[in-house]
């Protein structure tokens, strides 16, 4: 969501005091030299930018803790899927091969009484994204 007054950040976080340079033209000096090594930047903070930062980012909360004054972004509301290096378990592909409960159970360390929970889970996923696409193909038409 862009909030009202939101734009160029041209004063310093703690105090207010505004920032310095405005009139600074390219062909002064090194300056030109300067502005050709510059970071593009559209959404961070002016003054994160000035520690090296451009507009790549590494994770959800980065963005939200370094846009601009004005911006709101919950990372609640974004759809991203932050992946770890933890290994990830394949119990849908086993029951999909095998379909046996005792399996998930053996070879993937999910219990009896999680296995239902889980793939009751699964299949919800699998109908709510069914839905969404129906949706999307019928707004199409």
């Amino acid at each position: 969501a862009r909030a009202e007054g939101a734009g160029g950040d041209a004063r310093l976080p703690p105090d207010g005091t505004g920032a310095v340079g405005a009139g600074v033209g390219a062909d002064s000096g090194g300056c030109g030299m300067l502005a050709a090594c510059t970071l593009r930047f559209r959404v961070r903070s002016s003054f994160v930018a000035l520690s090296g930062h451009d507009d790549t980012f590494e994770s959800i909360a980065e963005i939200c803790s370094t846009v601009r004054k004005g911006l709101y972004i919950d990372p609640k509301m974004v759809p991203v899927f932050e992946a770890s290096e933890a290994p990830l378990n394949a119990y849908i592909l086993d029951f999909y091969k095998h379909g046996q409960f005792d399996a998930l159970d053996r070879y993937n360390g999910i219990n009896g009484d999680e296995v239902y929970d889980k793939l009751r889970s699964f299949e919800l996923t699998l109908k709510a994204i069914w839905a969404a696409l129906k949706r999307r193909l019928e707004i199409r038409k």
